[in-house]
């Protein structure tokens, strides 16, 4: 296998197990290609802090790609290199059109996440699970209203969140957003949608890393899970899907590898890559 110098990996249902955890194992391996000089790029749709401390404090990972590639963080200078976010004033044109049909938002602006109390109001009406609802709760504020949050400072929208509590649901809200230019629509569950700036792709932000570290992207690996990886693993040399993924990631991989919880992605460096 050509010579590997840079690695693109999604978090959660990829490097992380089901429990979002990273396994012994692959902690060991990204050790062992960061040994090697080769770069390792965290790319996630969490926004920033909800990365996992372990990768955050790591003096050897330079980047971490956030919010679905809004956001790229140089961590050893210690700030953002490059912001793709919705405006204010676009986010509350969309959330005004949007909330009468789907008023489960999540807002993730400025490294905070904002979410509709409506969410908790209507949790057994939904049947939201307890253990996903017990997550919000530890991770989210919920606001019963957006405009005041948007309006009242400068906050930059890095992605707008829709739980899909239905199929017919996804299809409506999907409907509504096409009349909007300013976004781009991707998923990382069957039902949920994932509002960014047309430009704020794991993708984009990963060539724009590999461009600034003269890194020809035939020579990087890139893994991911769900539909929200398709554009990273085109940008590569190497796109690498999850046993576990989505067909749709499955169909635009080169190869497919073992699960998140087989430790795929640290399997396939081990044996592949060092």
């Amino acid at each position: 296998m050509t010579q590997i110098k840079a690695i693109a990996s999604d978090l959660d249902g990829t490097l992380f197990n089901d429990e979002a955890q990273l396994s012994e194992k692959t902690k060991q391996v990204i050790n062992d290609c960061l040994k090697k000089n080769i770069l390792f790029v965290p790319c996630t749709a969490r926004t920033m802090s909800l990365v996992d401390d372990w990768l955050l404090q790591h003096d050897e990972i330079k980047y971490i790609v956030s919010s679905n590639g809004a956001i790229i963080y140089d961590k050893q200078k210690k700030k953002i290199v490059s912001r793709n976010t919705i405006s204010a004033e676009n986010a509350i044109l969309l959330l005004d059109k949007l909330s009468l049909i789907n008023p489960y938002w999540t807002i993730d602006a400025n490294d905070q996440l904002y979410s509709s109390q409506q969410i908790l109001d209507d949790k057994e009406e939904n049947q939201f699970d307890e253990d996903f609802i017990n997550h919000l709760l530890k991770t989210r504020t919920f606001i019963r209203e957006y405009s005041t949050l948007l309006s009242d400072s400068n906050h930059d929208v890095r992605k707008i969140h829709f739980i899909t509590n239905t199929p017919s649901c996804k299809e409506k809200t999907i409907e509504c957003l096409k009349q909007f230019d300013f976004i781009r629509i991707t998923s990382s569950h069957e039902l949920n949608l994932e509002i960014t700036h047309p430009l704020a792709t794991k993708g984009n932000a990963f060539s724009t890393i590999l461009q600034h570290e003269n890194i020809n992207p035939t020579l990087a690996v890139a893994f991911g899970d769900n539909d929200n990886d398709i554009d990273l693993l085109g940008s590569v040399g190497l796109g690498c899907a999850m046993a576990n993924s989505t067909s749709g990631l499955q169909k635009v991989a080169h190869v497919i590898i073992g699960s998140n919880n087989e430790d795929g992605v640290a399997c396939f460096l081990q044996e592949n890559i060092i």
